[in-house]
């Protein structure tokens, strides 16, 4: 083969390669949790290994400033959505499946039959009551070594100013049989209420993504927006190895139709 020939066949190939990356990871991309990169629990002490892709970068500052918004625990949420906000379904379908290892912790993932909640609860069956025991980590909502690029698996263009955090989408998607979209449905939007036993802050965030479950370390680990992480933890240092240990967190009943699903349109 001419040496012109196969530098040509390689371009070709690198042009191809690049391309099919794009259209995983463009804005176009649907319903895919964000992945993040564990590191095994050492010592008894849950760590987490920096993202294979290495950055320079700064920490990415949101311009506009997250405002605490309304809540509502009615099944009727319309009538709640923050000013700028509008809540609507296109019936979109999202992906995910397996199951996390547990590393301690708990996830109360079958505690109420589904029916016995109301409200914004209503069909939820999975990480009812307190869960404890957990690792809360943290991400960046569009960044190519979180592997996120601004949409979210709950269908919405998120910042790292929200107030949000991602759970295991392993578990809310087997709570409702492996219908993704009636997970989506169910769990995008609601509110929590999360505690650091080592300083005692306790702050409300709300579900905006699924946390992959190939990084879960715990039942109900979390992974938060830097805005959410860093009011838990007390600070912010770019560090991934840096997490809330042994957190816990609850639903609060509420549900928030700004971070419902598909609330970005």
């Amino acid at each position: 083969m001419q040496p012109t020939t196969f530098l040509a066949l390689t371009l070709l190939a690198t042009s191809a390669i690049a391309a099919l990356d794009s259209s995983f990871h463009g804005a176009g991309a649907v319903g895919m949790p964000h992945r993040r990169h564990h590191a095994r629990a050492e010592a008894g002490a849950a760590k987490r290994a920096k993202c294979k892709h290495t950055s320079t970068s700064t920490t990415t500052t949101s311009s506009s400033t997250w405002v605490a918004p309304t809540t509502t625990s009615s099944a009727d949420d319309s009538s709640s959505t923050p000013s700028g906000d509008s809540g609507s379904s296109d019936g979109s379908d999202g992906s995910g499946s397996g199951s996390g290892s547990s590393d301690g912790g708990s996830a109360n993932t079958a505690s109420t039959p589904s029916g016995e909640q109301s409200g914004a609860l209503a069909g939820i069956t999975a990480f009812l009551g307190d869960n404890t025991g957990n690792i809360g980590s943290w991400f960046r909502t569009d960044s190519s070594s979180d592997s996120t690029n601004g949409r979210s698996w709950c269908q919405l263009n998120y910042e790292d100013s929200w107030m949000g955090t991602a759970i295991p989408v392993g578990t809310m998607i087997d709570s409702f049989g492996g219908d993704s979209l009636a997970a989506m449905q169910a769990y995008c939007g609601l509110e929590i209420q999360a505690t650091n036993p080592a300083n005692g802050n306790v702050v409300t965030m709300y579900v905006v993504d699924g946390f992959d479950m190939t990084w879960v370390l715990t039942p109900g680990a979390m992974d938060m927006t830097i805005a959410a992480f860093t009011a838990l933890y007390g600070s912010f240092d770019d560090n991934k190895d840096t997490v809330v240990q042994n957190m816990s967190w609850e639903f609060t009943g509420n549900r928030n139709p700004a971070y419902a699903y598909d609330a970005s349109g």
